[in-house]
This record gives C-alpha cells, structure tokens and sequence, in this order.
C-alpha cells in the first residue's frame, strides 16, 4: 500500500501553536493511530488535518481556480452539462438557490449509464462495469466540463476517501471498536456499485456587500475570541453574511478542504464558541521541508499539502450513542470575492445492513456488555432507512421552529 499520511506542521511558533490549539486549530497526522486526534473530536466534533499529496495527486491544488471555471460557465452550460436531478435515488447535478450555486457530484462506474460514452469502444461492457470508479456524473463527460474538472473531482474523492477511512480507524479504535463495522458501510474503500453515496459538494457562495453586512451583524466578546452572534437559525435572515444557515450533516464524517477566502464556521462544543476554523488553518505554516541530511528524528520525504477540516456527521453520533457529536456549522459570506468550497460529505451505501453488534462478523476490543452502552441497538436496519429517519426528525425540528429565532439547531444538537 502506497504509504500517505496527514502531518502536523512543523515550524510553529510555540505561542502561536498554543493559541491555536486552544479553538482546534493544532493540525493532526491521521496516518497512525492517534489517541489526541480522538479526545479533540470527542470534545469539539471537529479537527484541522494537513492531507500530504503525491506527485500524482498534486493537481488538486487548483481545486479552487478549476471550479470556478465551472462556475463561469452560462447556466445553459451547466445544466446542459447535468440538471439537478435523482439517480437511484440520489441526488446529483446543477443547482441554484437565491446566488448560491451548487455542483453535486458522485462517482460512477464505467459503463454505468449516460457514461457509457466516455469509455473507450474497444472495451466491452463487462470490462467497462468491472473497472473502478474513473469518472464522476455524467456532467463531466459533457463538453460543458472540462478534463481537468473530471480529474480533479476524482483525485478529490480519492484522498479525501483515504483520511476518511484513517478517521475512522483512529475513533472507533480508541472506543475498542473495530473501524470496519463503520467503514464496511461506506464505499470508501471499495469501488461503488453503480453511483457513489458519498457526495462531493462544489460549491459557489457570493460575495455580500461588506457595508449591507455590518449594518445587520452584530458582534460579541468572549475570553477567548471575537466571534459573530449566532441569530435566527437555521438561515440566519437577520444577518446578511449567513449565506447557509446553522446545521449538522447527515453523514458519518464530512471533510472539506479548506478555502483560500474563509466562510465556514465550526461551533466548539468544548469552549462554546464559533471558530472561523478555515482562518485558523490559513494561518499556520506549511509543513516546513526536510532534509535527507537532517539529524532531527524521521519525517516523511518534503512534499506538498493541503488543509483539510473534518467534522463529525449525525451517522457516527447516532451509532456511537452520542459519544462522538455531530458539529454544528455554518457558512458566512465572504465580503471581497465568491467563495469556493467542496465539502465531501460520506454516507452510508443505502442497501448496507448495520451490524455493530456482530462479534462473529468484527473483532471489537470491547466487551458484549460494553457493546450495549456505546453502541446504538440498530443491527439489522439498512443506512436507507436511518438516512430517512434523521431526514424526517430534521423536518419536524423545521415544521416546530419555523417561528423561533433561538439557537434550537444547537439546542437540538446538544
């Protein structure tokens, strides 16, 4: 196995470090077994992770500069290229909400219908649907996109894949579960049967009028920071920079890299506060370069990397009994120029059975009786039908709070 690895950088003032791991902005390797990693997702529901990248996958560097020449395309183009739509019951395809954009994009298989075409025709359809995943929706194929958007959507998913099974491995082992009765559920490891569960969210948020968004903003102080008052959830209407209003993801694990123009926000469960956690990224230092001459104690060979933040999702919380919890996050405007994300939100094949009770089928560390209290009493329900579940207790939580301005998102959360 090719070995990779997800490094804390080097070269950080001591005091500057420190300040930064005060609001989760210390940056974890997730390569090997981490107890820290855990104990910090555990108290804030979030890390900061610096993903290394080989030379292969260095393309994804210019995710940001890519994407926004997707954007740039006429809606015309983007449609043309895949209209929102559902594929075996997942969503997929160009969407546009007030000045929000959005490209959801998901893996297929070759062969896999409207991307037949892009397979070469000296193969036959067997060796087309046998192939891994190569290629994702069928908006890619189009001549709306462009090769370099196919290839950097992929090499994407195939890293973030990567630290998402590295996550899982380092917080169900330290619960003395084994990681595979949760990545057994996902397609991380392992080729999707026809469109992935997983989603790679692209997205375009507007910039706002900085002078509109002073005026409905109101700011507060704590010890520790200076942070935005959270109002109106979960779209926030009373404060213009909200562009995607407070929430929690349906998912196992969310990891998103992290944007040159800061917007997410990440709520700290542990020191009750909002962290502008893309800024803190942004602010340390790369990962200093080594030298194969160097006496100090054994680093990986200099490569380059990105930032990467990574979130626990309602899956994990609802499976773990709450032992890891959902983050609650939101995304702000930024005030210059559009901001580009592309959360890659991990879920669970929608036919794969839960079992995380089966000691026949996983080796836990953890005792039967032990299995009882940190483990949900699901065995036997397909992640479909949890899926729709925590989607119909989100729409009851909107139908109840419809009128209520109060933080009922962190309420509910926590």
């Amino acid at each position: 196995m090719q070995s990779w690895g997800v490094y804390l950088a080097r070269g950080v003032q001591q005091q500057q470090q420190q300040q930064l791991q005060g609001d989760g902005g210390r940056l974890h390797r997730v390569s090997s077994l981490d107890a820290s990693l855990a104990r910090e997702m555990k108290a804030r529901g979030y890390v900061l992770l610096e993903l290394e990248l080989h030379e292969e996958e260095k393309e994804i560097l210019t995710w940001e500069s890519t994407f926004a020449r997707a954007f740039a395309l006429t809606r015309e183009e983007k449609e043309a290229g895949g209209v929102y739509r559902s594929l075996e019951g997942l969503s997929l395809g160009y969407r546009a909400e007030d000045e929000r954009e959005f490209l959801e994009t998901r893996l297929v298989r070759y062969g896999y219908n409207a991307l037949a075409s892009a397979s070469s025709s000296s193969e036959t359809k067997s060796e087309q649907e046998e192939a891994a995943p190569a290629a994702v929706v069928d908006a890619v194929v189009s001549p709306s996109y462009s090769p370099e958007y196919a290839r950097v959507v992929m090499k994407i998913t195939q890293v973030l894949n990567k630290a998402a099974v590295a996550l899982v491995e380092n917080l169900l082992t330290c619960m003395q579960l084994d990681p595979a009765c949760i990545v057994d559920l996902t397609d991380c490891l392992e080729p999707c049967e026809s469109v992935s569960s997983s989603l790679l969210r692209i997205c375009l948020y507007p910039a706002v009028n900085s002078a509109a968004a002073a005026a409905t903003t109101t700011t507060t102080t704590t010890a520790s920071a200076t942070t935005t008052a959270h109002v109106g959830t979960p779209t926030d209407k009373s404060d213009a920079r909200v562009a995607f209003g407070s929430h929690t993801d349906t998912s196992f694990l969310t990891l998103g890299l992290c944007s040159s123009n800061p917007g997410l926000e990440v709520f700290c469960q542990e020191s009750n506060t909002w962290i502008s956690i893309e800024a803190r990224a942004n602010a340390l230092p790369l990962r200093a370069a080594t030298s194969s001459s160097s006496t100090s104690s054994p680093s990986p060979p200099a490569s380059s990397s990105i930032r990467c933040v990574a979130f626990i999702g309602e899956f994990l919380q609802v499976l773990t009994r709450s032992h890891y919890k959902a983050c609650v996050h939101r995304v702000r405007s930024p005030q210059n120029e559009n901001r580009l994300s592309c959360p890659y939100i991990i879920r669970g094949k929608s036919k794969a059975t839960i079992a995380l009770r089966d000691t026949q089928k996983y080796a836990h560390g953890a005792s039967d009786e032990q299995l009882q209290s940190i483990t949900a009493d699901l065995d036997g329900t397909t992640m479909k039908f949890l899926h729709k579940m925590l989607d119909f207790k989100r729409q009851k939580c909107l139908k109840a709070n419809e009128n209520n301005v109060d933080d009922w998102v962190l309420q509910s959360a926590f």
